[in-house]
């Protein structure tokens, strides 16, 4: 988390957003997820959940930029899944799920 912690602070970002993270996502100094931090700061700088797996998905995406940003479905539920449980708690892991089987029979 260090490595983290010293590249946040190089680019200058309030340390204090990167407590709110670490905190959120209940993070140990030794075990540290990427998949799971950075979709937590994407939160933090965006309105709604979707304004978030948007972004998301704009840092994952292989496409190029102003095109459709792009990822695995797999990555895309455990992400959306994750973030559910993290900062948008009004919604039930259930219908969450139900979501995903939705999109992943129809439009996958």
């Amino acid at each position: 988390m260090n490595f983290i912690k010293d590249k946040w602070k190089g680019l200058n970002l309030p340390i204090e957003k990167f407590n709110d993270v670490v905190r959120l996502g209940n993070f140990q100094p030794n075990d540290v997820s990427w998949s799971k931090f950075m979709p937590l700061t994407c939160s933090l700088i965006s309105k709604d959940l979707t304004e978030t797996l948007v972004k998301v998905c704009e840092v994952l995406t292989a496409d190029p930029p102003g095109a459709n940003a792009r990822i695995k479905f797999d990555i895309f539920k455990e992400t959306y899944l994750y973030l559910i449980t993290q900062i948008d708690k009004s919604t039930s892991r259930k219908y969450a799920e139900d979501v995903c089987n939705y999109l992943e029979n129809n439009w996958v």
